[in-house]
C-alpha cells in the first residue's frame, strides 16, 4: 500500500493570446507537443489558437485574485 507523505506542488504557467488577449493560466498536461514543428504548445481556451509553451512560471497573483 502507498502512503503519500507530502505532495508535491505543481507549477502553474501564464500565458497571453495575441489574437483574442486573453490571458490564462495552465500546468504541464495541458501541454500538446507538435512533432512536426518540433515545439510545445498550449491551446488557448477561448479561440482555440495554439500558443508555443516559453517555461515561464506564473505570477503570484491567482485567477480567484482578478
Amino acid at each position: 500500500m502507498k502512503k503519500i507523505l507530502r505532495q508535491g506542488s505543481t507549477k502553474k504557467y501564464r500565458a497571453r493570446c495575441a489574437v483574442c488577449d486573453t490571458e490564462f493560466e495552465y500546468q504541464v498536461p495541458d501541454l500538446i507537443f507538435i512533432k512536426k514543428l518540433n515545439m510545445v504548445c498550449v491551446e488557448c481556451p477561448n479561440c482555440n489558437i495554439l500558443i508555443q509553451h516559453k517555461g515561464n512560471p506564473s505570477s503570484n497573483i491567482t485567477t480567484e485574485q482578478l
